[in-house]
């Protein structure tokens, strides 16, 4: 470059990286190699004062190529000077270093990725031991109770309800961490077979009805008029949707509402749940099917569980062909829940078990 920036000679390396040819870009400033924000900041003319001044300048940064492509290059400017000190311009070499760039920068993402599912992972660890505790001390004070009382007590039954109880609650913790567990690694086989959609809501429903009533809850149900045959594991499907409701059970405040809305769009069939319940913040609602996720448990600690359910759901969504998607207008306005899933245009099962399928669901319509 002469003194002023501007290019006064190029070799076949600087036409290779900026895309100039020879003739296109004696002359040039070499203001147009930056991107548009340095150009704006001066950061190009800064280098070439401190090369003027101290003789030479470096800088590692992005710039732009002739077709507009931006690459990373390290640089040295280096200024020329006569033998009476004058000077007489620079010379710049460039390298090309957006490969280098790139994999820093993947690093350095990895590497934060990494340090928030490390967090993410201690943050569970602790959900995990409160919530195995909660039912243990109930357990132990039960089996105490049971030692002290003679074997002819009436309250015996009782007290076994409540070990019963919560040794339940128990192995579904356990059977929620064994089947992320099993999805992961890809050990969970499909048991599909010809249902209707009506069945596995009613199994679902009967799950969930119990403890809306306890909360005094509305919990309503919609379906189809006529069957909606899917191709499904039953139960898993009746595990995605018994998950939705509880979790819509348990996020909303007593006495509030809740549906379960079921309509047929030609090949698919879409599921709603909805509830007036707690919401979700507009931060996390891209993350809700993120493993070990959770809501604010400043609203009610005893609620979160593991933050494994809405995972579990959508890889079981997913593995029937379906998508789940969620949706609030944020904290306090209640939240909705979607899954879509291919479904039979015509043709049921055989007759005999056809029957079956439509009892269940009739039972769940009433």
């Amino acid at each position: 470059m002469d003194p002023e920036d501007r290019v006064a000679s190029w070799n076949s390396g600087a036409e290779r990286l900026l895309g100039y040819s020879t003739e296109e870009i004696l002359g040039r400033d070499c203001a147009c190699f930056f991107t548009p924000d340095e150009v704006q900041k001066g950061v190009h003319e800064a280098e070439l004062r401190r090369a003027a001044e101290t003789g030479r300048a470096a800088d590692d940064r992005w710039h732009v190529r002739q077709n507009g492509s931006y690459f990373f290059a390290s640089g040295i400017t280096t200024s020329l000077r006569d033998a009476q000190g004058a000077l007489l311009g620079f010379v710049k070499i460039m390298r090309d270093r957006t490969d280098r760039k790139r994999l820093d920068e993947e690093l350095r993402n990895r590497a934060e990725a990494l340090s928030r599912a490390d967090e993410e992972k201690d943050e569970f660890l602790a959900v995990l031991a409160h919530e195995l505790r909660n039912p243990l001390a109930p357990v132990f004070y039960a089996l105490r109770l049971l030692d002290e009382k003679p074997l002819d007590d009436p309250n015996r039954w009782y007290i076994r309800r409540i070990v019963d109880r919560q040794m339940r609650r128990l192995a579904r913790l356990i059977d929620d961490l064994l089947d992320v567990s099993r999805i992961r690694t890809g050990k969970v086989e499909l048991r599909k077979s010809r249902v209707d959609l009506s069945a596995i809501v009613g199994h679902a429903v009967e799950v969930a009805r119990p403890l809306a009533e306890d909360r005094g809850h509305g919990l309503d149900v919609s379906l189809p008029p006529e069957p909606v045959w899917l191709e499904a594991d039953p139960v898993r499907l009746e595990q995605v949707f018994s998950n939705l409701l509880s979790n819509a059970v348990k996020f909303t405040e007593d006495g509030g509402k809740i549906a379960l809305v079921a309509e047929r769009h030609g090949q698919e069939v879409v599921v709603r749940v909805r509830d007036t319940g707690v919401g979700i913040a507009p931060d996390l609602l891209p993350r809700i099917f993120d493993l070990f996720t959770q809501g604010d448990r400043s609203i009610d600690r005893s609620r979160d569980g593991l933050g494994i359910g809405l995972t579990l759901s959508r890889r079981l969504v997913e593995m029937h062909g379906g998508t789940i998607e969620a949706h609030s207008d944020g904290v306090g306005r209640g939240s909705e829940f979607v899954v879509r899933l291919p479904a039979f245009l015509h043709h049921g099962p055989p007759p005999d078990e056809r029957s079956e399928e439509r009892r269940v669901g009739k039972e769940c319509r009433s």
